[in-house]
């Protein structure tokens, strides 16, 4: 399969989320904060970890993410990639963040605005190599 790029641009509101204690940062994220974060159980339907860390018909739905902090005083936030095998991993989850199936949001929505997003198109080497007749 060919991988598949999204790339976000969100602004978090950090002031806000840091004002909250410990415990309810961990809850809202779904993990202990630390060297040796671990899961959170039971987890909060609303976590982030609970919105994003999702199955299909009993599978793990796979993705790849790294974040990026970026700016200053002004303005701040996170560049986030995510890379997966097709597209309807990144709107399952999406889907799931923004409660598209049900009433509970993802609460890092309440800490965060999105700013922008892109699907990106990856061929695999294997597609490169057949569309150039490499194979």
């Amino acid at each position: 399969m060919e991988s598949v790029l999204t790339f976000h641009f969100k602004y978090f509101l950090l002031f806000f989320l840091f004002r909250l204690s410990i415990k309810e940062q961990e809850n809202i994220i779904g993990r202990t904060k630390g060297e040796n974060s671990q899961k959170i159980k039971p987890l909060n339907p609303t976590s982030h970890l609970a919105k994003t860390d999702l199955k299909q018909n009993g599978i793990d739905i796979k993705v790849v993410r790294q974040s990026l902090p970026y700016g200053g005083i002004k303005e701040h936030g996170l560049v986030f990639l995510s890379y997966a095998s097709n597209t309807l991993k990144h709107q399952k989850q999406l889907d799931s963040m923004c409660a598209i199936q049900n009433t509970n949001h993802d609460q890092i929505m309440d800490f965060s605005t999105p700013i922008t997003g892109n699907y990106w198109f990856i061929p695999s080497i294997r597609l490169l190599k057949t569309f150039f007749n490499l194979i």
